[in-house]
């Protein structure tokens, strides 16, 4: 798995379960591939561009989806 490092973390790419699932609105700039997954504590699945293992400060464009339960698919 790769590790990519973006404003200073080294991110996993493709993401990890059990790690926190991040979702950035500026991915088409970072070309990363988008991934559906499935989050505790949320019954819907979201989408998800990397993962940390740690939950981050907030950031502009970055949302935090949570911990990532299952990975779904990968969508490219």
């Amino acid at each position: 798995m790769p590790q990519i490092s973006s404003n200073g973390y080294n991110i996993s790419h493709p993401p990890l379960t059990g790690q926190y699932a991040y979702y950035d609105s500026r991915t088409k700039e970072h070309r990363l591939n988008n991934y559906l997954i499935k989050v505790d504590g949320y019954v819907d699945q979201v989408l998800c561009h990397y993962s940390l293992s740690f939950n981050k400060n907030p950031e502009p464009f970055v949302t935090c989806q949570g911990i990532i339960r299952e990975i779904v698919k990968e969508i490219k």
